[in-house]
């Protein structure tokens, strides 16, 4: 399974609202990247059933993605915490060139 990048905007407003969220994505081992964006991976969840389960902490119109996070030989992050750096050289790697490549 991959990595996943999770993203949320809340429009509730009061972020008491969210601690149950927020508890869970770190329990759950999550990595905050930024405010609203999360890193995570797990070795069989898939990215609907991590959205299902976050959206159970979530209001209706509140909005979630959750994708695959596969990096490219081109990304580039900024302004990150060392624990999100650290996170996504574990788990995130760019694709090996082909040992064929001539």
């Amino acid at each position: 399974m991959p990595a996943f990048v999770i993203s949320y905007d809340l429009y509730r407003g009061d972020l008491t609202d969210y601690e149950q969220l927020i508890s869970v994505l770190e329990r759950s081992g999550a990595v905050r990247a930024t405010e609203s964006t999360w890193y995570f991976y797990s070795a069989t969840w898939t990215a609907v059933q991590v959205a299902q389960h976050l959206r159970k902490f979530m209001h209706k119109d509140d909005s979630l993605t959750v994708d695959a996070m596969l990096v490219g030989p081109e990304h580039c992050s900024y302004g990150l915490s060392q624990e999100a750096l650290v996170w996504k050289s574990r788990h995130v790697r760019p694709p090996q060139a082909s040992a064929n490549k001539k």
